[in-house]
């Protein structure tokens, strides 16, 4: 057998359940030598799980699963872990005894060095993924599998990290939601639905055309299934009652002695007219139910669509101009020099730049009016409202409850309000909105910071890499509102597609300490 023919994992009937709730059912498949496999669905379908299963970290419930390779699992990353203050070949060291090899990898992988003696809580978010990546492929694997590496790279780092998976020799498997970066790099995508694994054989593209073509045969066969339910019950409710009259007219003929009809005769008819009615009825509400069943699975099968919706007005004029300005930190450190910004109402803006350069910093400057700015030269014109959405979701206050959390962003909404603005983003009706918001999860974290952002008006939306815990479906959904937002839209993310759904026309790149305008990232002539 080739090489490239060997299957490396099977895995058959797998079963997992967390808190009486069953997340995988029975799911099966395999991984080959040249799979090249985006592992896609909804936030807390179970992703993570599979990938923790595979790798033999997390045991699932029931099920088989066969391997004779080596397999390496790159976690999400653990933020609270990069935040140790120790040196990298400390940290290292912990993972692999020869920690040189790990920072020979990086080096050889992403074409830059990494200092030994660096201290662990000093790199940025992208290094410390490109960090996880180079240990796991630094202990020679057969199987590489990614949970969600591209939330913290910038696009830069992305390209490098494209490069690496389509040199790599071995099969992978990937969690991300990045459109643009999975069709650069898979070939086979598994979508995990209902607790079912579905496999579709090419890219996301091509998935998402024959997904779009499943749900449409799903729809036309709910409306013909619905016709045909109607049918029977109509054609049941005729018989039923061509039945009634011919009864009647019978117990009629018998109350008033009609000799017409001999009273033998009269009962051999009733009884033959009592059973063709009994057998139709039989016969009618037995298809009546399998009928109303299959209605109802084809109900559950189709998915409930997020809605959302942003609130703004049509404003003109300025917001805020800086010119000749500088961003000094309080400890004298300059981020930026010497630039120029001016930002009107409507604009939609997207703010580039490597991790670390300091677009956070910039965009929490500009976003709020303060006293004690850490800008120099800024100027304000028209008042605004800014609603601020971070890539940690700090806009939620993981201290009160849901439903303080949507109040406290507008007092004036009421609880029913607040019920539907959550439906909207598909929180289940009966979700206990006075516990803490701390109960969620994080894509559920995130989707209530963005039920906050439809409960009031807006003028300046400020989105700082937001996407990065929703699944693709939800991040579409938000695209698509934030696309119709009339107000100033200033956005910090590294996920070209998403910049391109959300109608961004003016780019500024960060880069040596400046900023600069860019160029249209989204135009088909570059």
């Amino acid at each position: 057998m080739s090489i490239k023919n060997k299957t490396l994992l099977q895995f058959h009937n797998l079963i997992l359940g967390y808190d009486g709730q069953q997340i995988l059912s029975q799911v099966s498949g395999s991984i080959m030598h040249d799979d090249r496999i985006g592992l896609i669905g909804i936030n807390g379908c179970g992703k993570s799980s599979l990938l923790k299963i595979l790798a033999g970290i997390l045991k699932p419930d029931d099920g088989q699963l066969t391997t004779a390779c080596k397999i390496e699992y790159v976690p999400q990353l653990d933020f609270d872990l990069f935040r140790r203050h120790s040196h990298l070949y400390e940290f290292i060291g912990g993972k692999l005894e020869e920690w040189w090899l790990v920072l020979a990898e990086y080096e050889k992988l992403f074409k830059t060095s990494l200092d030994e003696n660096r201290l662990l809580d000093t790199l940025s978010g992208g290094e410390a993924v490109k960090l996880n990546i180079a240990t796991a492929l630094s202990k020679d694997p057969d199987i590489l599998l990614l949970d969600e590496p591209t939330n913290h790279l910038d696009l830069s780092s992305l390209a490098e990290l494209e490069k690496v998976l389509q040199n790599l020799d071995i099969p992978f498997v990937i969690v991300s939601h990045n459109i643009e970066f999975l069709n650069a790099v898979v070939n086979t995508i598994w979508e995990i639905e209902k607790g079912k694994l579905t496999v579709y054989g090419g890219d996301y593209d091509f998935y998402k055309t024959e997904k779009d073509k499943l749900i449409e045969a799903q729809r036309e066969q709910h409306e013909v299934t619905r016709k045909k339910l109607a049918k029977e019950k109509r054609a049941l409710h005729r018989t039923t009652v061509r039945y009634q009259k011919k009864e009647a007219k019978l117990r009629r003929m018998g109350k008033e002695d009609d000799r017409s009809l001999p009273k033998i005769v009269r009962n051999s008819v009733k009884r033959k007219i009592q059973t063709n009615f009994g057998g139709t009825k039989v016969q009618k509400e037995k298809s009546i139910e399998e009928l109303a069943d299959k209605l109802i699975s084809l109900k559950a099968d189709r998915r409930k669509l997020v809605h959302l919706e942003l609130n703004s007005q049509e404003k003109q004029g300025l917001l805020f101009s800086c010119s000749n300005s500088e961003l000094t930190l309080p400890n004298g450190k300059t981020l930026l020099r010497d630039f120029d910004i001016d930002v009107h109402h409507s604009d939609r803006i997207a703010i580039l730049g490597d991790n670390g350069s300091g677009k956070t910093t910039l965009v929490k400057q500009l976003s709020f009016k303060k006293k004690n700015s850490l800008l120099s030269n800024i100027n304000y014109g028209n008042e605004y409202k800014t609603l601020f959405v971070d890539q940690k979701y700090d806009l939620v206050d993981l201290r009160i409850s849901i439903f303080e959390n949507i109040i406290r962003n507008n007092p004036n909404i009421g609880y029913e309000d607040t019920r539907k603005v959550l439906g909207n983003l598909n929180f289940p009706s009966d979700l206990d909105v006075t516990k803490k918001a701390k109960i969620l999860s994080g894509g559920e974290t995130a989707r209530l910071a963005f039920a906050m952002a439809t409960s009031s008006d807006i003028d300046l939306l400020v989105l700082d890499e937001p996407t990065n815990n929703l699944d693709i479906e939800t991040v579409e959904v938000i695209a698509d509102a934030i696309k119709e937002f009339t107000g100033t839209l200033v956005v910090i993310s590294h996920d070209l597609n998403y910049l391109k759904q959300i109608s961004i026309t003016k780019f500024l790149d960060i880069n040596r300490n400046r900023i600069v305008p860019a160029i249209n990232l989204l135009s088909t002539d570059n």
